[in-house]
Order: structure tokens, then sequence, then C-alpha cells
């Protein structure tokens, strides 16, 4: 009774999915959020290893018989189901412009769609097919800091080192929290960037801020000089104490670039926060304390 209630329920949540048919002599069915998607499994193989192994001998799935008529069911679930069906339709060679209405991704789901590829290691073998959605995203200005995570997670996951160098950059001067380190990981993206290399970031907007506090501090005297006011909670806002980003305080510096005392503030602060070596970051060779490649590693 119990078996029969319960093939009832399998029968009923069945019902309820989504079947995405890429392959009608498909033998296998990735069962992953609300979707049912047939494929072939040597398709799978053919691209990824991770699915190679999986439906091989030697694992559970692979020692079940498997056909059109009665394909293995293989459940993913802790796979984001809109990628893991985009990822499945590029595998079938299925173009951009078929897969999605205008030919890009927000940041946030490419980022998963990247982030599915690389766990089933098939990156190369689908490359050519989100190159340009990549590439697209990645040259895009990032608006706010949390999708400059984005880009860096991104530009990491395709091993981009230029744009890793640009996007880590951004992140540092544009970002408005207090404590870069914990803050970052909570967006998403953020869970995948390297721990040396939000250290390194860390470690580099302290030391800008640093510079910065400095030179504010020679401005606020000469202000002072010539009786004029400048308050501390200015002071206090402008160097990036209070949360604003260096990118605000630079911009405001610029403004004042003619008074000695401050003319080469945020030019100093500029050279502080250059990007991060992907490479140095993924050998774990990072320089904590300036983030500077002292490698010798090709940037591109």
């Amino acid at each position: 009774m119990a078996s029969t209630a319960a093939r009832a329920e399998e029968t009923a949540v069945e019902a309820e999915s989504e079947h995405v048919s890429l392959d009608a002599q498909g033998d296998t069915v990735l069962v992953v959020g609300n979707y049912r998607i047939k494929v072939f499994s040597t398709m799978l193989a053919l691209v990824s290893p991770v699915f190679r192994a999986m439906l091989g001998p030697h694992f559970r799935e692979g020692s079940q018989s498997r056909n059109a008529a009665n394909p293995l069911e293989v459940h993913l679930p802790e796979d984001e189901p809109d990628a893991t069906l985009i990822m499945c339709h590029l595998i079938y060679h299925k173009k951009g412009k078929e897969v999605f209405s205008d030919c890009t991704l927000l940041p946030e789901k490419l980022y998963r769609l990247l982030k599915v590829i690389d766990k089933y290691q098939c990156l190369e073998s689908l490359w050519l097919s989100v190159r340009a959605l990549v590439s697209a995203e990645l040259a895009r200005d990032a608006t706010f800091w949390e999708t400059s995570i984005l880009h860096v997670a991104i530009a990491y996951l395709v091993d981009d080192a230029w744009n890793f160098k640009l996007a880590t950059k951004y992140l540092v001067t544009q970002f408005e929290g207090t404590a870069m380190f914990s803050e970052v990981q909570k967006y998403e993206g953020g869970d995948i960037i390297p721990l040396n290399a939000l250290l390194a970031m860390s470690e580099i907007r302290q030391s800008a801020r640093h510079e910065l506090s400095k030179g504010l501090s020679r401005f606020a005297d000469y202000k002072r000089r010539r009786m004029s006011d400048f308050g501390t909670d200015a002071l206090e806002k402008w160097s990036g104490l209070g949360g604003e980003s260096l990118n605000f305080t630079m911009s405001v510096l610029e403004t004042y670039e003619t008074i000695p005392a401050i003319s080469n503030v945020a030019i100093k602060v500029d050279e502080l926060c250059g990007g991060l070596c992907l490479k140095c970051v993924k050998q774990g060779l990072v320089d904590i304390s300036s983030g500077m490649c002292k490698n010798g590693h090709e940037e591109g």
C-alpha cells in the first residue's frame, strides 16, 4: 500500500514537472528543480569528464541499464535548474540567440551558468558558445559594486586574467562597506572568490584609505590655516571611514588638484589600488600586503 502511494506521489510530481526533450533518442533524464531534461548520455560524456565518470561503470548511475524507452533518471538537487537547462542546450550546440531572447544574460544568471559549467568541467567544450556572453558582460561598467563581485567571479571562472585584474581593482575602489573581507562573501559570486584574493583586496583598500587619511589630514590643516571651515565629519566621510567608496573620495580630491597639500594624493591612491594577478591568486602566490604580481606573469 505504501509503495503504491509513493508511486502515485512520484507520478504526480513528474506530471507537474516541465519536460524538456533535447534528444528524442535520449537515454538519460536529468532531474533538476522542476525540469526533467531528456538527453543522450554519450553527448554528456563527450563534453564533460564529470558526466563521463558519473555515467561510467564505476558509479551507480552508470551501472544501470538505460535506453530511449526507459531512460535513466539522474537527480541533480544541488544544481541551479535554469543554469543546468541552459548548459544542456549549449551541449546540444544551440546558439545564443536560440537560448536567450536577446543574446544576453543578467550577470547573476551568467555567473550561475558558468558555475555549473565549471562544476562539470566543460568550459573548454562550450567556450565558443559562451565567449560572446562573457565578453559582453565584462565589457560593461559595473554600476554597483555588487555587480563587480560577479565580474570578479566570472573572470575567475573563465580564467580571464586581464578582466580579473580590472574587476578586482574596480571592486576595491567602488566598495562602499566598512568590512570588505566579510561583506563580499555575503553576495552572490563572493563565495567563489578565493580567500587570498579577498584578503589582498582588503589590505589594498586599507592601505589606500590610510594614504587618503594622511592626505586629507594635510588638507584639513591647509584649510584651517586659511581660516576655512572643514569639519571632521567631512574628513571621515571623504577618507572612506564612513563607508564611502575610494572612487568617490578620489573624485572629490580631483576638484582640489591645484592645492599642493593634496595634489598627488589621488594619484598615489590609484597606484595602490592595482588589480590582482589571477595566476598568483590561483597558485596561492598573491602578495597579501600589496596584491602586486612579483612572479612575472603575463596579463591577458
